[in-house]
């Protein structure tokens, strides 16, 4: 028996519209990006809107002022934060860079009197310049001049380079 008026089911078709609709269920792991950051507005811009998988690279350049990553990474596809060029993305004059979010990463930049402040979990700080100042501990210094300061457990500073020109009791 034909049927007449009805067309035939196209299952090529079929496949594009589920993985469409896929796609569109899961469109944080698509709409991951390289993001360039020239000045500290655009870095603020950058992070109230990262996404897991983000990597926000700053060129080379002075960051002034207080900056929040809030939103989260994942365990799979953190959002990172990395100077273009090692050492030359710079956070000075008293400047905050705070991770608020999980599943971070900051990477390749110096912290000019400036500090680093880790409230989430599982953020990773990493083979970054910190000077002309004194690093600090959450429990154990005062936290002037540069520091890297963090609460959670699950969070790793490694590799940084500090240059401490002394440490206060």
């Amino acid at each position: 028996m034909a049927l007449r008026g009805l067309k035939r089911i196209n299952p090529v078709r079929n496949l594009i519209i589920i993985f469409l609709c896929y796609l569109s269920l899961h469109s944080h792991c698509v709409l991951a990006a390289e993001i360039q950051v020239g000045n500290a507005a655009q870095l603020n811009d950058v992070l109230a809107a990262a996404n897991a998988g983000d990597v926000i690279k700053l060129k080379d350049g002075t960051y002034t002022g207080e900056f929040t990553l809030a939103n989260s990474g994942t365990a799979e596809a953190a959002i990172v934060i990395k100077a273009a060029n090692p050492g030359q993305a710079i956070f000075s004059s008293d400047s905050i860079l705070t991770l608020a979010g999980d599943y971070s990463v900051v990477t390749g930049c110096l912290f000019d009197k400036s500090k680093v402040y880790v409230r989430g979990d599982n953020n990773r700080v990493s083979r970054n310049w910190f000077k002309d100042g004194r690093t600090a501990s959450a429990q154990k210094y005062k936290t002037t001049g540069t520091s890297f300061i963090t609460n959670r457990s699950k969070s790793v500073p490694s590799n940084n380079h500090l240059n401490v020109s002394s440490v206060l009791n």
